[in-house]
């Protein structure tokens, strides 16, 4: 990504999709999932983040995501190792396997049958088993004898058994013994595991978690982050102690009884940013004598912000001021070529990805961006005037509905997004040279400001889960 975005830097962003597709292909979110399908995987996949979480020899959860990927997976749990390290011992091998097996074991035990979804599992836990017993000397029955061996290690990885056919067969036995052991306690951990307290943010996931969760006598915790509940959370507030939520008014959607008011938890960096807004300027190779505009639509890129951009050049040349502009990496490529084709616009600082959005929040007097719960919690926090334009494209609207809670409070200004391509940057370099406008959407937004979110949600989970002691 960064090679083709001809930045000079790798982000974190790079690396994570970078290791993703290694390890299970590039996203394929035109294989659609039935319902029970997704019920199924989301159970899985819980398996596998479950027993990794309960087991001490194991790397901690990163990800929990279910969907599909090119090379197969349905879903998958990523695991990312605290400290690097280049041996494992017997105990740690036989935890991975039992991770491994984990979410075979969730579909047996949860849905009392088993699908074709434990493939790749059943292949690798058998790869590491028979490992441990033929190459890494871990069999009591066969003690230190190395029993297969590598060809070609740097090609195919082919192995070769060295030993009689009768000892290839004990090895199978040793095998189906051992990967039966690590299945039944997979099993036992799922079954005997006693949570104190449950939590969902709203993913088709938590759906059926939480669920099963209230079902048992576990307290649950939901959090809505948007102004407009989606529909998990709705379907889990009758069964839900308690409901976390960023805006006023959401007793339409719950019990007003289970309601705290908490907002949304957002990136700390961003409230711990010393830069000041000249440095922050300079930084981006920007005039701190000018009006800044930044103009995001989140690190995938929005098309209505961009092509708004590309209808206006002429506007942001002779507006006086200069703009910041995150194309998204979807859209970088064709728009560096379409500018190429332009005058030059040393005013437009122009990029697929910003790093470090401290430094550029700092750097802007006024932020066009689309309407996303967390963005939003950003901006009431740092109290920076908005424009919003919502994205047409999400579940039941919620963006739009969000930017109206702002709009209604003059805490923002909202551009519909069929209107953004005529109306959006005339709006915005009008917006940002008048400074009483700017005061007052920045005073307006901070009084929607809920700060030390994540602190009160967790001591609402610890609360629910010192009870259960």
């Amino acid at each position: 990504n960064a090679v083709k975005a001809h930045r000079e830097y790798v982000c974190q962003q790079d690396l994570m999709e970078a290791v993703e597709q290694v390890l299970v292909g590039k996203e394929k979110k035109d294989r659609i999932l039935s319902k029970e399908e997704r019920k199924i995987v989301s159970y899985h996949e819980v398996g596998h983040a479950l027993i990794s979480a309960v087991q001490k020899n194991t790397e901690p959860v990163q990800k929990i995501t279910i969907v599909p990927r090119t090379m197969g997976a349905l879903g998958y749990v990523m695991q990312v190792p605290e400290d690097e390290k280049y041996l494992q011992t017997k105990d740690e091998l036989i935890d991975d396997i039992i991770v491994t097996l984990g979410g075979r074991a969730a579909e047996e035990v949860i849905f009392n049958t088993v699908t074709t979804g434990a493939e790749n599992d059943i292949e690798k836990a058998t790869s590491m088993a028979r490992s441990m017993i033929t190459m890494f000397g871990m069999s009591e029955k066969f003690g230190l004898m190395q029993l297969e061996s590598v060809q070609n290690r740097y090609l195919d990885g082919n192995r070769v058994l060295n030993c009689s056919d009768q000892t290839a067969s004990e090895v199978d036995n040793e095998v189906k013994k051992l990967l039966a052991e690590c299945y039944e306690r997979a099993k036992k951990i799922i079954r005997e595991f006693k949570p104190m307290a449950a939590v969902g943010v709203g993913g088709y996931a938590s759906g059926p978690t939480l669920n099963k969760c209230a079902d048992m006598g576990i307290p649950c915790l939901i959090q809505e982050q948007n102004s407009y509940a989606g529909v998990t959370n709705k379907l889990l507030a009758k069964k839900a102690e308690k409901i976390c939520v960023a805006y006023e008014g959401m007793e339409r959607f719950f019990p007003k009884e289970k309601i705290i008011l908490t907002g949304n938890p957002v990136r700390q960096a961003l409230l711990d940013t010393k830069i000041t807004r000249e440095e922050a300027i300079r930084k981006m190779g920007l005039d701190p004598s000018r009006k800044t505009i930044l103009i995001v639509g989140g690190s995938l890129g929005a098309k209505t912000i961009n092509d708004s951009v590309l209808k206006n050049l002429d506007l942001v040349k002779h507006s006086g001021m200069q703009f910041i502009w995150q194309t998204g990496k979807y859209y970088h490529e064709d728009i560096k070529a379409e500018l190429s084709k332009k005058e030059q616009l040393p005013m437009l600082k122009v990029t697929d990805f910003i790093s470090d959005m401290g430094a550029a929040y700092k750097a802007a007097d006024l932020v066009i961006s689309r309407a996303g719960a967390s963005s939003i919690s950003e901006f009431c926090l740092i109290g920076k005037p908005v424009i919003l334009v919502p994205s047409p494209n999400v579940a039941e609207d919620h963006q739009t509905k969000n930017a109206m809670a702002l709009a209604n409070r003059d805490a923002a200004i909202h551009v519909k997004d069929a209107e953004a391509p005529d109306v959006l940057l005339e709006m915005a370099v009008k917006t940002a040279q008048d400074d009483k406008k700017l005061a007052s959407l920045s005073a307006n937004i901070l009084k929607m400001a809920l700060p030390n979110s994540a602190e009160i949600i967790a001591d609402a989970v610890i609360e629910m889960a010192e009870r259960q002691q």
